[in-house]
């Protein structure tokens, strides 16, 4: 019985996962098309930054909870 509610919450995970990776993705496409539009500045440079990192590390995440 445990290993039936471990593996629908770890389905829970991954589904949670990815929906937070795709609004990542999709605020990265926003952040870059207003920038190219009024100019970059440091603070949209590190926010950039900040959502790919937590972008790698979240799809590393996945790829692990896959196995």
């Amino acid at each position: 019985m445990k290993l039936i509610g471990r593996k629908f919450r770890k389905k829970k995970h991954i589904k949670y996962i990815s929906a937070m990776l795709t609004d990542m993705h999709i605020e990265i496409i926003n952040t870059c098309v207003i920038s190219a539009r009024i100019g970059w500045t440091e603070e949209t440079t590190q926010k950039v930054v900040h959502l790919a990192n937590l972008t790698r590390k979240y799809e590393r995440r996945i790829r692990i909870l896959k196995y």
